[in-house]
């Protein structure tokens, strides 16, 4: 199956006074798995059902393949949604739920046996085709929603959150179901998630957005490793935002005074649009990941002592809270290394791991 290219251009939508899409622009390249990264309220879902034509953006422009899509039914859009909830008809059995949107486009039954037996082969559902949907657990519910989905074969493949309502352990199970398939189909689809693992393990792209902005549109490797704001870098993983000011600037390093000492910096942002004299003196902060943080010997880069106030034990690796000159800094390190709480150590980071972002944000 070919995947379809999609693109959003200046896309708005508003609800009396509030505005949870605001003007976004973005392209989905065909058979891409796309996912909307945010917090509750940041708009992901509003542009789930733009796309899915559920609701009319108040302006802007989406296309499907180059066919502008903002005044075609939702019928008509050839799109399959995997809801949060299921959205199975209780009454029906495996087999009639998967067959509803083949009956609703008119395939021909001996079409329809063939595609469900397709489908539910893809999804591990076999011999399951009398079965209501209270008769099944939360993980197989989902999976005869996600064959619903794709039996009709549709263009884009839209999910909305579908992998709340399930523990920890078959939310993976299922997450990678979801990406097997897609990848086997090469079905263009996006995928809304407030879950920062979530969508870093199962995205070609992410478009992290807030209050109604999208904040950066990247791999899952740009957002974690290269973030854009100090609020991707807060939100998707854990960060140490330090405020610092600007000492000096050449060839991409950056030298930035903060109350922990002087850190240098690489990766720094010039969409600042500052020009080079500017920078100097202006207020930035540093995105520094607690796993980037190491026990040192007082030598290396950007070197600075910390007094361990607390320890958080995680398994395979330990987090030590340390006190840098009264702020407080989260270091990641292996559970066999020793530290004594209320101890006083030296830590350094690689500048490359010290991502200089502006100070303002949304």
């Amino acid at each position: 199956m070919s995947g379809t290219a999609i693109e959003v251009r200046g896309l708005l939508k508003q609800f009396d006074d509030f505005t949870a899409v605001n003007r976004i622009s973005f392209s989905i390249e065909p058979g891409e798995f796309v996912t909307l990264l945010g917090p509750s309220g940041c708009g992901k879902t509003t542009m789930l059902r733009m796309l899915a034509g559920f609701i009319r953006p108040d302006d802007g422009e989406i296309y499907f393949n180059g066919r502008l899509m903002n005044d075609i039914d939702t019928s008509e859009r050839n799109t399959a949604m995997v809801f949060q909830s299921y959205a199975l008809f209780p009454h029906k059995s495996v087999y009639e739920n998967i067959r509803f949107g083949l009956r609703m486009k008119k395939v021909p039954k001996e079409e329809q046996a063939k595609r469900i037996k397709e489908a539910m082969e893809m999804v591990d559902l076999m011999g399951l085709e009398r079965r209501k949907p209270y008769e099944l657990s939360g993980g197989q519910q989902q999976r005869v929603a996600l064959a619903r989905a794709i039996v009709t074969r549709p263009d884009v493949l839209l999910f909305d959150e579908p992998l709340s309502n399930l523990d920890a352990k078959l939310r993976d199970k299922v997450r990678e179901d979801i990406r097997r398939l897609q990848r086997m189909l090469g079905i263009t689809s996006i995928y809304v998630t407030h879950d920062q693992a979530e969508a870093l393990s199962i995205s070609d792209r992410i478009i992290v957005m807030n209050k109604g902005h999208m904040e950066q549109m990247d791999t899952a490797y740009g957002i974690y490793e290269k973030p854009d704001s100090a609020f991707v870098a807060d939100f998707v993983g854990s960060a140490n935002l330090i405020p610092g000011m600007m000492l000096h600037c050449e060839n991409g390093i950056a030298k930035v005074e903060t109350d922990i000492g002087t850190l240098e910096g690489s990766e720094f942002k010039e969409d600042m649009e500052l020009d080079k004299r500017s920078k100097l003196g202006y207020e930035v902060r540093l995105c520094i990941r607690p796993e980037d943080i190491r026990a040192c010997d007082d030598s290396g880069e950007n070197v600075f002592r910390g007094r361990v106030t607390d320890q958080i034990y995680l398994g395979n690796t330990r987090d030590l809270i340390l006190d840098v000159r009264g702020r407080s800094i989260r270091c990641t390190v292996r559970k066999t290394q020793e530290f004594e709480t209320g101890g006083e150590y030296p830590f350094s980071v690689d500048r490359a791991f010290v991502h200089v972002l502006r100070k303002a944000g949304r």
